[in-house]
């Protein structure tokens, strides 16, 4: 079966390799699943890893396990002793208990001996399949404390670890790839093995955990090697390869966009994104992030120039708009200067008598000379600076960000209708990422600004704050 020896496992992959059929997945239950809401602690550090992974790096642990831990051992036997009665098959409960993923069992019982709830009512485990909550159940039964007890006082540390540093109020204990995952210190996921995960600095582990902080995952190897299921372990912060980074991306993004954006249909584009990329539909992904990312730059230009963006542009035609707009505000006339007008007043007052010259006369034709001088001067730099380094100089958005809007155009035209090219997993991704920047980047900068000022001040500071250009801003020019 496609997965890891901890149980990480999609329904997709479940479905597809259960060899029992596609009849029944026999851990799965009909109970809605619980949503996780993240913590403030949470999104604070899921913002920063969105907004750049490659430079707030991601958390990892790498698990290789035992082949046979004497701890699954305890805990089938146990619930051998106690479907007994319950089951005439015992094909039927064996094929409810050997699909059930270890570290889920681990943790399913764990919570059981915690809350220690009597009945069906109280205690419904989200996704797990009925019969198994009810063996679960029965353990609370008085013929069965006997062998409880055993088991608890054999585990003791282990239990006392897993109620002070795992265990929480909701505990999910479905421990499947793909979906955001919580313990008492933090929230962490599965690497999902279709995209070819389980992978630290390229090493494969049994089952790889990430988190964007060190804490949960630091709890969790903790209590695997209390109870004795790994043979070996790692722990790092991952900054490279750059996929290895991204690969919790989408996951994280999925948990986290409700609670971080507040405009509706931001979270829209990206829920709808998210949803294409897991179906595989790839192309139509990166369409949805391009459209949602020509409505920012339509926001951007109409609040910066106060004019209507022009109807039916592309999004590169947006870019080049806003940047259009720019150059003619920074230098509405920026062409070579002729300095004749300057040997024509110096003629005429060589050819004035000497008393007749005034002093305002000189004064003009001096600032005439340095106007001129200046201007051809910011010509010569412009020129050049164009012919050293081509393309944009002055922006409303930072270098970086440039970047990955430009990016992000080249990979919405890759999949334009006049192109062939398909996207890949990671083009979408990279895609996605690329939007989110944008948006935060948005979201900030906005809070920068002081909408009572003029629309030239706004701009002024707008490119001083995101280009530092604020030497080649347009000053006032001496004037009659």
């Amino acid at each position: 079966m496609a997965k890891s020896k901890l149980g990480a496992i999609t329904r997709r992959n479940y479905i597809a390799h259960n060899h029992i059929g596609v009849r029944r997945i026999a851990w799965l239950s009909p109970y809605r699943e619980k949503e996780i809401v993240p913590t403030s602690d949470d999104l604070e550090k899921i913002r920063s890893y969105i907004k750049n992974p490659t430079h707030s790096g991601i958390w990892k642990l790498g698990i290789n396990l035992v082949k046979k831990s004497e701890i699954v051992t305890d805990i089938n036997r146990i619930l051998e002793v106690v479907s007994r009665d319950r089951f005439v098959s015992r094909r039927l409960r064996y094929d409810r208990l050997s699909h059930l993923p270890e570290m889920s069992l681990i943790f399913t019982l764990f919570k059981f001996l915690i809350e220690d709830h009597k009945n069906e009512k109280e205690w419904r485990q989200p996704y797990y399949d009925y019969e198994i909550q009810r063996i679960f159940l029965s353990l609370s039964e008085a013929k069965n404390q006997k062998i409880l007890q055993t088991f608890t006082e054999k585990y003791s540390e282990s239990i006392k670890f897993f109620k002070n540093n795992l265990y929480k109020k909701g505990l999910d204990v479905n421990l499947i790839s793909d979906k955001a995952l919580s313990v008492k210190s933090g929230a962490y996921f599965f690497e999902d093995e279709d995209e070819g995960a389980n992978l630290i600095s390229k090493i494969p582990y049994d089952c790889v955990l990430v988190s964007t902080s060190r804490e949960p995952l630091e709890k969790i190897l903790t209590f695997s090697d209390l109870v004795k299921i790994t043979s070996s372990t790692k722990l790092i912060p991952v900054f490279s390869p750059e996929e290895e980074v991204f690969s919790s991306y989408i996951g994280y993004l999925r948990f986290s966009s409700r609670y971080l954006f507040r405009d509706k249909s931001v979270v829209g584009v990206i829920e709808n994104a998210i949803s294409e990329y897991e179906d595989e539909n790839y192309n139509h992904s990166v369409s949805i992030v391009g459209l949602g990312a020509e409505e920012l730059l339509i926001e951007i230009y109409e609040n910066y120039f106060r004019d209507s963006a022009p109807k039916k542009y592309t999004l590169k035609q947006l870019y080049e708009l806003i940047h259009d707009n720019i150059k003619t505000f920074l230098r509405p006339n920026l062409v070579p200067q002729n300095s004749s007008s300057i040997y024509t007043n110096i003629k005429n007052l060589i050819e004035k008598k000497e008393g007749a010259i005034q002093k305002i006369e000189i004064l003009k034709t001096l600032r005439l000379a340095m106007n001129i001088i200046d201007g051809n001067r910011k010509y010569l730099e412009t020129e050049v600076n164009n012919l050293r380094s081509p393309g944009i100089r002055d922006s409303v958005f930072p270098r970086t960000l440039r970047g990955n809007i430009e990016e992000l155009i080249a990979n919405r035209n890759k999949v334009s209708h006049k192109s062939r090219i398909s996207a890949d997993y990671y083009d979408t991704i990279r895609t996605i990422y690329c939007y989110i920047t944008l948006v935060l980047w948005w979201d900030e900068d906005k809070e920068c600004i002081d909408w009572t000022q003029d629309q030239g001040e706004i701009l002024k500071q707008s490119l001083e704050r995101n280009s530092g250009q604020a030497s080649d801003l347009p000053e006032g020019e001496l004037t009659d």
